[in-house]
């Protein structure tokens, strides 16, 4: 997505006499997600930099599987002569929070991407959950009342659960919706909740169940549940099928029609508001002299979801083309 935005507020009466260089530290979960915010806070830093004749960079660090090894990677750049780091974190743990407050004590600022907008990070970017909803609940809008809906979730075994069992845990949802909205949009309708490592597997081995169904609607809560590149056989009482989340491997499926929407988050603009607001802290905390003037007030920013249906799919493939 394409971002306008005027940075005149962001560097005013600052003098930027060398290079200031932020650390992009990504996690392996988010996969190819990972280079859309690089390439964001990448063209946003340059950006800045052509029009306040300054030198901002955001160079790719690493990308850890775990809140340790992103630790580590934090020290690393800190000692490095890095200004701060944007990080995607690998989970919400509190190590890894914590580290991040001391390092921002020592003037060392950082930007948490996708998550922990209730941590000490000056900046906090993420999806808006809210409006993650509102589209939910509008793609699934038209369903007649008593259609069926089998939410499927990314899980190594074969769970068979209802709407208020995944409500009470946060680590069915991961973010995708608060446990409000995920109870309020699915207990309205009957619903059926299953865990799976990959919908083509449990297509196969539930084959004659998912034949018996009648009026019924699948929601994938994982892009990854599809990431094998099984076919989703074709049913003519399937009314509609949503993913929450996506790859580039989602426009196989909104090109041939087996998906019918795709509500994803925006990981380059993820990427944009991290290193605008960075920025802009960076030199509120510093001041015209150059010299830190303690913790400025977090920055907490949620950026609306993407909405691409099967008619539109051609928008999801250029997002992809441009994020990466």
């Amino acid at each position: 997505m394409k971002f306008g935005f005027t940075i005149a507020f962001i560097l005013a009466s600052v003098s930027v006499c060398c290079a200031e260089k932020f650390a992009f530290i990504g996690c392996q979960k988010l996969s190819q997600g990972n280079s859309a915010i690089f390439n964001g806070a990448k063209n946003t830093a340059a950006e800045i930099s052509r029009s306040a004749h300054a030198d901002y960079k955001v160079e790719f660090y690493s990308m850890p599987d775990s809140p340790a090894g992103q630790i580590s990677a934090l020290d690393s750049a800190f000692l490095g002569g890095f200004s701060g780091a944007i990080v995607a974190p690998a989970a919400e743990d509190a190590t890894l929070l914590r580290r991040i407050g001391e390092l921002q004590k020592r003037g060392f600022y950082v930007a948490v991407v996708g998550s922990c907008l209730d941590s000490d990070a000056v900046v906090g970017v993420a999806t808006d959950t809210a409006k993650t909803a509102q589209a939910v609940e509008k793609a699934l809008s038209p369903l007649g009342k008593k259609t069926e809906i089998f939410c499927y979730f990314k899980g190594t075994g074969s769970l068979r659960t209802t709407p208020n069992a995944v409500a009470a845990d946060s680590e069915f949802l991961r973010g995708r919706l608060s446990r409000a909205d995920f109870e309020k949009i699915f207990s309205q309708r009957p619903c059926t909740v299953v865990e799976c490592l990959f919908y083509g597997v449990y297509a196969r081995e539930n084959a004659e169940e998912i034949m018996r169904r009648d009026d019924f609607c699948e929601v994938f809560f994982s892009p990854d549940l599809l990431s094998d590149i099984s076919p989703i056989k074709p049913d003519h009482d399937r009314v509609f099928s949503l993913c929450i989340g996506a790859l580039p491997h989602l426009e196989y499926y909104l090109q041939s029609g087996q998906i019918d929407c795709c509500i994803y988050d925006d990981f380059y603009g993820w990427g944009v508001y991290a290193a605008r607001s960075l920025i802009a802290v960076g030199n509120l905390a510093s001041g015209a002299s150059g010299k830190k003037r303690g913790l400025p007030q977090p920055v907490r920013k949620v950026v609306p979801p993407v909405v691409v249906d099967k008619k539109n799919w051609r928008e999801f493939s250029k997002d992809w083309n441009s994020w990466q």
